[in-house]
């Protein structure tokens, strides 16, 4: 006889090699939405360690060595940030169903556990409408001026490289992929909610975020921006 354990849902015993709950159907999966952040993180991550490893390996060519380390140190932190939400996912992707025993070695009052959750998601939801509602009363302006000043990054990035300066290149690329991408993503979650409009955010933040094409992905959202509500700002 196969050992059961409880489902991570709805508690009922289900086997524990189940790849699906045969009660609630429940399977542990990221999502689509899941995943478009996991790829997202994983280009981002990308980018910063290999920003991180180059500060070390040009301190040998004359690169002083404190600028090189505080390089490290921060671009470091910054990947292994995107790096732990890769493996966050990637442990719910490697989850079963059903509870293992090697999981749950306390008893648990279920039902009490079922309504701390259900108050914390509760308290989530309601502390990020109000995120969302303090986003969409903010002058659109500031949006459109994010992007602007990601556009005009992703330039600089070209001429700076033409000269030669690395340096500024880098923080040249990092302003760009910061300022379009979130500029981006801030005003079509306003615009859907508070226009009604149904643009697809990942159509434009996921190649926003290659550095060298990023300004392209921004002159794109603003030029789709006016052709649907008239102005590029508004």
């Amino acid at each position: 006889m196969k050992e059961t354990g409880p489902c991570r849902k709805c508690h009922s015993e289900i086997p524990l090699d189940a790849d699906r709950c045969s009660q609630c159907s429940f399977e542990p999966s990221v999502g689509v939405i899941g995943m478009i952040f996991v790829w997202i993180s994983i280009m981002l991550g990308s980018t910063f360690l290999v920003i991180a490893l180059s500060s070390i390996i040009v301190i040998a060519d004359g690169f002083p060595i404190t600028d090189g380390l505080i390089g490290f140190g921060i671009f470091g932190f910054i990947s292994m940030v995107f790096f732990g939400y890769i493996r966050s996912k990637w442990e719910i992707y490697k989850q079963k169903p059903a509870i293992q025993p090697n999981e749950d070695t306390t008893e648990v009052d279920l039902s009490e556990a079922k309504d701390e959750i259900r108050e914390s998601w509760e308290t989530g939801r309601e502390r990020n409408k109000e995120i969302r509602e303090r986003l969409d009363s903010l002058p659109s302006v500031i949006w459109f001026s994010g992007i602007l000043v990601g556009i005009v990054s992703g330039i600089a990035v070209w001429v700076l490289a033409a000269q030669g300066l690395e340096n500024a290149m880098f923080i040249a690329i990092m302003m760009s992929m910061v300022f379009v991408t979130f500029s981006i993503m801030a005003d079509i979650g306003r615009l859907n909610r508070t226009t009604g409009s149904q643009f697809k955010w990942w159509v434009y933040v996921t190649p926003a975020v290659i550095p060298v094409i990023g300004f392209v992905v921004g002159f794109a959202w603003l030029a789709r921006k006016k052709q649907k509500t008239g102005s590029a700002i508004l």
